[in-house]
Parts: structure tokens; C-alpha cells; sequence
């Protein structure tokens, strides 16, 4: 299973990854950062999308 086909089992994903460029590298580059940020955080796209913005934000500029 490729890393787009694993983030699109996710519901809150699917809108997100059909909105993105039509390019699958764009589409792979952008599932790998979001799935290794979750990784790192122990949640998943589903937890992630209910976070509080300034939480989220964060947790993203800890994650980079």
C-alpha cells in the first residue's frame, strides 16, 4: 500500500489529498509529512484535524 492510498483510508483525509495538486509526487510529499508528524505526535489524521488551531500550530513549529 503506497503512503497517498494509506491517508486516503482516513475520512478527514480524502477531501484534502482530492483538493491537492494532480501531481503524485505533490500528493506523496505532503501524505509522507503528514503521516510522519502523527507518528511523532501518537494521533492520527482523524485526532488531528479536531485539534485547537493554536495547538496544531504548536505542535507543528515543535515538529519542524
Amino acid at each position: 500500500m503506497n503512503i497517498v492510498t494509506s491517508l486516503s483510508q482516513y475520512a478527514t483525509c480524502k477531501p484534502w489529498l482530492d483538493g491537492l495538486s494532480k501531481s503524485e509526487s505533490t500528493k506523496r510529499t505532503y501524505s509522507t509529512h503528514v503521516l510522519l508528524s502523527c507518528r511523532f505526535y501518537k494521533i492520527d489524521p482523524d485526532e488531528l484535524i479536531k485539534m485547537e488551531p493554536n495547538n496544531l500550530k504548536s505542535m507543528i513549529i515543535n515538529y519542524i
